[in-house]
């Protein structure tokens, strides 16, 4: 029977990676099927010759209808489900969210019912807490078909795959492996060069605030963004252009705000590190919605800081800004024995200082293990079961946690044993990096799906 994989996709540029791999699935006998929540991305798959549901086309359910359309899905709690995009797009009309939920569903249990027509499907879907990326999970979830996510990787050109839920793909704790050579190569120039991991996909989010601002880049593709919703009515999902703009133009702001009140690393000893997550991500609003309020945490560890020790924290890098400065300012007038450090400092070399990590999820917590650093990891993330990481079902446990770890009682793992879970991470990833649409890169992600669609 043939397999039809049904792809969502959210953005031009994602169509235009995911157009190359599925003019390659067709070439290998697949059957491609999209949802698309774009217009004009609507328009490059069926310009070659695609089958693609348009969700902004699918009617939305009647008021009187939605509730059941969603019972139909299985959807509960909805407040969890629509916390994502009430951060990511700054919304709060719960009956918008619920009928662009309910208007979601039924645009993915269309595909699937044009899929099932023409072979077996399968749903594929980058993982992300919007909710186009939520209906047609809960549609596949209550079609009962298979559906997987997939998401960067801790290695650099890896990615690992998630079937059934949001939650973070977790190595086991006897994850373990033969360090093959471009595992050891990896491993090399990474703790030589210092190098944190960023996706390919998201790396022009690595720049100071005002770059992003001051950018011919972002300038024009502003204004194609603009024209196309306001003088061509095209339909986009991620179309709240002006409060985009504005996020920005806000994060210069704070970012001004911020610079005097940073403090050399070379000034602060004996510290734990926590490095700030991207706000309103995935991570926190979907894996770990219990710390959300980042700096409300920050607020908690500095209150049972271990004695003699300091907290260092740093924006994420991707995110310069975006954390609330004023709040930020009163926290460090308020506990002298917090730091602020500058988020272009990198961060192998503040770990490299530190005593050790408290982190909710960030991959910061899997590099501090890579170099022997203790971490204490209290959300769901994909190392929580590592021989390095210290995991906290409750925060009430962090106080003791972090001082042991102070102690020396809760040390890293010896080299060997850490360094072999790696290993073992490496061969559970898989190659491939998304959104990248060189040809070689399409061929090798094309390669690594093909093998899931097949299992």
């Amino acid at each position: 029977m043939t397999i039809v994989p049904i792809i969502t996709t959210l953005a031009e540029y994602q169509t235009r990676f995911w157009a190359l791999v599925g003019e390659d699935l067709r070439a290998r006998g697949f059957a491609p099927h999209f949802v698309s929540f774009d217009d004009r991305s609507c328009d490059m798959l069926n310009s070659r010759g695609f089958a693609v549901t348009a969700a902004n086309d699918v009617a939305r359910p009647p008021a009187s209808e939605l509730e059941a359309v969603l019972d139909r899905a299985g959807v509960t709690n909805l407040a969890y489900w629509t916390s994502h995009e009430r951060f990511a797009f700054v919304r709060s009309d719960d009956e918008a969210m619920r009928a662009k939920l309910a208007r979601s569903i039924v645009a993915a249990q269309s595909a699937i019912a044009d899929a099932q027509r023409n072979g077996q499907p399968v749903m594929v879907q980058e993982v992300g807490g919007f909710l186009s990326v939520i209906g047609s999970w809960f549609a596949a979830r209550s079609a009962g078909i298979r559906h997987f996510f997939i998401e960067p990787s801790f290695f650099r050109g890896r990615l690992l795959f998630r079937e059934g839920d949001f939650a973070a793909p977790v190595i086991p704790a006897d994850a373990r492996a033969d360090h093959g050579a471009d595992f050891s190569a990896y491993l090399q120039k990474t703790l030589a060069d210092g190098q944190i991991v960023i996706p390919k996909k998201d790396a022009h989010h690595y720049n100071a605030a005002w770059k992003k601002v001051l950018n011919l880049r972002n300038a024009r593709r502003f204004a194609e963004k603009a024209y196309d919703k306001y003088i061509l009515g095209k339909r986009q999902e991620f179309g709240f252009i002006g409060q985009h703009a504005a996020t920005h133009v806000k994060a210069l702001v704070n970012s001004r705000k911020l610079a005097g009140h940073y403090t050399p690393l070379d000034d602060i000893d004996d510290f734990l590190y926590f490095p700030l997550h991207v706000p309103g991500d995935i991570a926190l609003t979907l894996r770990s919605p219990e710390y959300l309020d980042q700096l409300a945490l920050v607020d908690y560890i500095c209150r049972h800081l271990p004695d003699g020790v300091r907290l260092a924290i740093k924006e994420h890098p991707a995110m310069v800004g975006m954390m609330q400065p004023d709040r930020l300012k009163a926290m460090l007038r308020r506990y002298p024995r917090l730091a602020l450090i500058d988020p272009g400092t990198n961060n192998y070399a503040v770990m490299r200082r530190a005593k050790g990590v408290v982190t909710i999820n960030s991959k910061t917590g899997a590099e501090a293990g890579l170099i022997g650093l203790p971490v204490i990891v209290l959300g769901d993330a994909f190392y929580r079961e590592a021989p390095f990481a210290h995991a906290l079902d409750n925060l009430v446990d962090l106080p003791a946690a972090m001082q042991k770890l102070v102690d020396g009682e809760a040390s890293c793992s010896a080299g060997p044993a850490r360094l072999d879970w790696f290993a073992g991470a490496w061969e559970l990833s898989r190659p491939g990096e998304l959104y990248v649409t060189g040809a070689d890169e399409v061929r090798t992600f094309t390669d690594t799906l093909t093998s899931y669609l097949r299992a």
